[in-house]
């Protein structure tokens, strides 16, 4: 599972994975409740997180900040995370009304089309718009540096038509950050 670490840390404990702000206005906070500027992302096994948390909670002594809330923020951020390439580092921008950004402009995003070749089965990204083609599957037509040609499932068309009311066609091109390839059926 993906993480926000504070600088320096090698290891995920409650004293240095990092969340969004729960008590603190200004930046990113550990799961024990300190402030940090920013974060370095790392990958950490489910044990040493349940761990992190269940010690977080417990140096926080909240009645709302219990382990299963310092969970779902973890959660939430390692999905936020899941485009960033481990060692990228990540901010926070604070925004009038309370409202916050993650900082990613010293990151490094994920290259989800790495080794992409014709014929390859791809699924639209977390990136994609409109976001009902997220999951659609598809073959690689074509690769011309920065876009991929993509011929969609018809299922998949048929389903965002539905849900959009738009027509979508069927072989059509991407921007190559909003493909994934995915292993064949079997492999």
């Amino acid at each position: 599972m993906k993480v926000l670490l504070k600088h320096g840390a090698d290891k995920a404990t409650a004293a240095t994975v990092l969340i969004l702000p729960q008590l603190i206005d200004d930046a990113l906070e550990t799961l024990s409740g300190e402030s940090a500027p920013y974060g370095i992302v790392a990958e950490t096994d489910e044990a040493a997180l349940v761990d992190a948390l269940n010690a977080g909670a417990r140096a926080r002594g909240h009645h709302v900040l219990t382990a299963r809330a310092l969970r779902k923020e973890a959660q939430w951020m390692s999905k936020a995370l899941a485009g960033y390439e481990v060692g990228s580092k990540i901010g926070l921008i604070v925004k009038g009304g309370g409202a916050f950004r993650l900082d990613d402009s010293e990151a490094i995003r994920v290259n989800r089309a790495e080794g992409l070749t014709k014929g390859d089965l791809v699924a639209m990204g977390p990136t994609v718009s409109p976001r009902t083609l997220m999951n659609a599957r598809g073959r690689v037509l074509a690769v011309k540096g920065d876009r991929v040609g993509v011929e969609l499932d018809a299922g998949d068309c048929d389903r965002c038509e539905r849900a959009t009311g738009k027509q979508v066609a069927q072989r059509t091109t991407f921007p190559i950050n909003t493909i994934e390839k995915v292993p064949e059926s079997g492999q």
